[in-house]
Formats: C-alpha cells, structure tokens, sequence
C-alpha cells in the first residue's frame, strides 16, 4: 500500500514538473524525501526509473532521507 501511495506522490510531481516552467515558478527543484527503506528497495528505484516524463523532470527532483 505504502508503495503504491509513493508511485502515485512521483508520478504527480514528475507530471507538475513536466508541464510547468520551472525557472519561472521560481522553482529550483523539489525535494521527495525517502526512507532508508525506501532507499533500500530497488524495486521501487526500477519503478521511479521506468518512468518517463521528459528530459527536464530529472534535473528538478532532488532525493533525501
């Protein structure tokens, strides 16, 4: 459950950084904060990577415990 909740928060905010100006916001990047567990499970990295939203949302997404 919880990892599906975390595919659909990724998928929204790659969507927002993909169909927005970033620079223009004012937006330097966007911060998605994981859990060591999270880190920890390449299967949802395999998921977050499999996804593709345009060149720009990588540039954007920074990741922190």
């Amino acid at each position: 459950m919880i990892h599906k909740l975390d595919e659909i928060v990724f998928d929204k905010v790659c969507s927002f950084i993909a169909s927005n100006d970033m620079k223009e916001l004012g937006l330097d990047y966007i911060e998605v904060n994981l859990s060591v567990a999270q880190l920890c499970d390449e299967e949802l990295f395999r998921t977050f990577i499999a996804r593709n939203f345009g060149d720009n949302v990588e540039d954007f997404i920074y990741f922190s415990l």
